[in-house]
């Protein structure tokens, strides 16, 4: 037996669905959970689009390729490839940066996204400095400081490091603002205090040039391999005397990459186009880690400028510009423990719990 207040909200209910109904809507009628004892669809739902199922089996396609589900991979060409990006390595194009080069060794799809899709993935406006722009400063006060000294090593160190620091600190000043901000530059001065020291400890070699630009319309013109050109921007370029042994160094902040890590392809390429600029004919290669004001130099080439070493790398980075030239974009990550901070997470589509390929280089 209903009550008054029943019968009531079941006037109002049928009221309304009449109303809903002469307007045109057709009412659709769903169980409360799909577990509920007896739920079933009132209305059928209709079949789907064509595109629909099509993109519902490349899903599934993906997922199997993400996953390992090998008896699922049956046509998954259209995973991981697009038509040929030849036009973006064309000779009427600038010269393609060899971090770029890099990003598509460490995984097919950010290449793909930071060349083709411009994407990266910005930092937050504020006081502090975030990594990308400190690493940037650090770079060009570490140039400003070396090159101010470059032509006084004749001079004690206590006396070249008051030198450097003030080229350097004036350098950071142009980038000054809140207290904050100025916090964050005095310890980018001390990281710079760090490298110079390493350089007056180091001073074998005397500095030939820092942020030495390679490419389109710079005074050293763009790595050719193939018929690809490639640009980059070398930290620092070393000679011995004589002038036919050079020393090049790319900074890292943090940890600086193992000698056997496959992406790192900067400090062999680098070597190879100070190398063919100076006519050298010994090389050293090293990255200078920098973490909590301690320089760490992981060395890795010494050698003859044509041993087969640097060769065997150079034929890895044409093999990477002849796979991207002919479309290969898959998500495929050497290192999936940094896909949570990649710069194309937001649009990448593989999962973050897929597991890694099986020949991923997640220790290198």
């Amino acid at each position: 037996m209903w009550s008054t207040s029943d019968a009531a909200a079941e006037t109002t209910e049928s009221t309304f669905v009449r109303g809903f109904i002469k307007l045109g809507y057709s009412p659709r009628e769903e169980p409360g959970s799909p577990l509920a004892a007896g739920a079933s669809r009132v209305v059928p739902l209709g079949s789907a689009a064509p595109e629909v199922r099509e993109r519902a089996r490349l899903e599934r396609v993906r997922q199997a390729a993400f996953y390992g589900a090998t008896s699922e991979r049956a046509g998954q060409q259209p995973l991981g490839r697009v038509s040929t990006l030849s036009p973006w390595l064309a000779p009427d194009q600038p010269a393609l940066p060899v971090t770029k080069l890099e990003r598509y060794g460490e995984c097919a799809f950010l290449g793909f996204a930071a060349t083709p899709l411009r994407a990266v993935r910005g930092e937050t406006i504020g006081d502090a400095l975030g990594p990308r722009e400190r690493g940037t400063l650090i770079h060009a006060a570490a140039a400003a400081a070396l090159l101010a000294i470059r032509e006084q090593m004749h001079r004690a160190d206590a006396e070249l490091l008051r030198v450097a620091l003030g080229a350097a600190r004036a350098c950071l000043s142009e980038h000054a603002g809140s207290a904050l901000r100025g916090a964050a530059l005095s310890s980018a001065l001390s990281d710079v205090e760090s490298l110079v020291r390493w350089s007056l400890d180091n001073r074998e070699y005397a500095l030939h040039d820092a942020e030495r630009a390679f490419g389109d319309g710079e005074a050293w013109g763009p790595l050719v391999l193939g018929p690809f050109r490639l640009s980059g921007r070398i930290d620092r370029v070393d000679v011995a005397q004589g002038g036919r042994r050079l020393r090049v160094i790319d900074y890292k902040s943090g940890q600086p990459p193992s000698k056997r890590d496959t992406a790192a392809l900067q400090a062999w390429l680098y070597s190879r186009k100070a190398a063919e600029e100076l006519d050298a004919v010994e090389l050293e290669s090293l990255y200078l880690g920098l973490k909590r004001r301690v320089v760490k130099p992981v060395w890795v080439f010494r050698g003859d400028a044509g041993a087969p070493e640097l060769l065997e790398r150079e034929q890895h980075a044409l093999s990477l510009l002849e796979r991207f030239r002919d479309g290969h974009v898959a998500a495929e990550p050497l290192r999936t423990s940094r896909c949570a901070r990649c710069d194309a997470r937001d649009i990448c589509r593989r999962p973050l719990s897929a597991p890694p390929p099986e020949d991923s280089n997640e220790d290198g």
